[in-house]
């Protein structure tokens, strides 16, 4: 193999490590906007739990197979998945 073409050879890899490092970037901004609008999620479903009687939490917990006992705050957090 000649120079020119060990040349080209190391330019075609070079281009595919480029083309594969925009593919990961493209992925994690994906990623990172997926990872947003979960947040957003959250902080919506926060307020609404947040807002709702203690009774009407108690009933979501039960139908999600929860426990149902504590306070309103154990209720929110174990029905966020927090524990609780």
């Amino acid at each position: 193999m000649g120079l020119t073409e060990r040349i080209a050879a190391s330019s075609r890899a070079m281009k595919a490590i480029d083309e594969r490092i925009a593919e990961f970037k493209v992925q994690r901004a994906a990623e990172s906007a997926d990872r947003a609008r979960a947040h957003a999620q959250l902080a919506a479903l926060s307020g609404e739990l947040a807002g709702r009687k203690k009774q009407d939490l108690e009933k979501l917990c039960i139908a999600a197979g929860l426990s149902a006992a504590g306070t309103k705050a154990d209720l929110i957090a174990r029905l966020e998945g927090d524990g609780g």
